[in-house]
């Protein structure tokens, strides 16, 4: 059975992931957009920088209006403090979450429907892992053709002749 350790420490190593990837966008980057219906690379980065602590602190102090605050705070964002916001989202998601207890893991809570907080928070980790795959394909999309396996999956820079 996988510890709480280990799942906190997996959503941290995709938010640093991502932030491996944000270190690859340029500013011409930012405004690139899949699709009308899309959002462009830097609201994909400013979305990622506070959905993942916006549900924590839902999920472990009940308080859902959390999210519009931080989303307000995201506007702020930039290429320059991307970095700085997503490795705070880390350790602050690590500090509140390691303190739960495995029956407050196990107690149900109302957020976007009735669930334990554990799989809550294992729902965080599956967002974690397609929002940061969705941040490597726009930048492959907008001109990084050199990204690979490496970048996504490990977050480090790395030849794929294995």
């Amino acid at each position: 059975m996988i510890t709480k350790e280990q799942l906190v420490d997996e959503i941290v190593k995709e938010i640093d992931i991502m932030r491996h990837l944000g270190e690859k966008a340029t500013e011409e980057q930012l405004a690139y957009r899949p699709s009308d219906s899309q959002r462009t690379l830097i609201e994909l980065m400013r979305y990622v920088s506070y959905v993942f602590i916006s549900t924590a602190e839902a999920v472990v102090n009940g308080n859902q209006d959390v999210y519009k605050a931080k989303a307000e705070e995201a506007e702020t964002l930039t290429l320059a403090n991307f970095d700085e916001r997503m490795k705070k989202q880390a350790q602050d998601i690590r500090t509140l979450v390691m303190p739960l207890t495995e029956e407050q893991a196990n107690e149900e809570v109302m957020v976007f429907m009735k669930q334990s907080r554990a799989l809550y928070l294992l729902s965080m980790l599956k967002w974690a892992a397609a929002y940061k795959l969705q941040m490597f394909l726009y930048l492959k999309a907008s001109g990084h053709s050199k990204l690979n396996t490496m970048n996504a999956w490990a977050g480090v820079d790395g030849d794929m002749n294995f």
